[in-house]
């Protein structure tokens, strides 16, 4: 499991990009094909998820 907190502490539902970004850099992500789900909680009782078949992180170049 990829851990971020330790490096930008507590950044809400921000955390779910940043933590599949660290996982690719890491090669520790998704591969294509497989099923990834994002899940997060906001304030109150928001809550939201949504279910996206990977195809890879695409073009990571600077640009």
């Amino acid at each position: 499991m990829p851990g971020i907190m330790d490096r930008y502490g507590y950044t809400g539902s921000a955390c779910i990009p940043m933590a599949l970004d660290d996982a690719i850099a890491q090669g520790k992500g998704p591969q294509p094909g497989e099923l990834v789900l994002f899940c997060a909680s906001g304030g109150g009782i928001a809550l939201a998820a949504s279910l996206w078949r990977w195809d890879g992180p695409g073009d990571r170049s600077a640009t």
